[in-house]
């Protein structure tokens, strides 16, 4: 999947090939059969996340404590 992020200069674009991406499916939670979306919700308050990448200017990719990955964006961190 290609993407463009226009509000970085220089205009840069990024590609993922995350297989949920590829496949048109939602990543699942790690038990293996529920679908991340439902497993956690938007919303969801987690008293612990670790930060593993800084990505400038866009966001963080961090880990919770039972292993899920994902990417918070700088507008909607706290």
């Amino acid at each position: 999947m290609l993407y463009d992020n226009l509000n970085l200069s220089p205009k840069r674009f990024g590609l993922s090939l995350m297989p949920h991406l590829l496949e048109l499916s939602s990543p699942v939670t790690p038990d293996g059969k529920t679908a991340l979306e439902i497993g956690v919700p938007i919303g969801k308050m987690l008293s612990s996340v670790k930060i593993t990448r800084v990505i400038q200017e866009w966001g963080v990719m961090c880990r919770t404590d039972d292993g899920l990955e994902g990417f918070v964006h700088v507008s909607t961190g706290t």
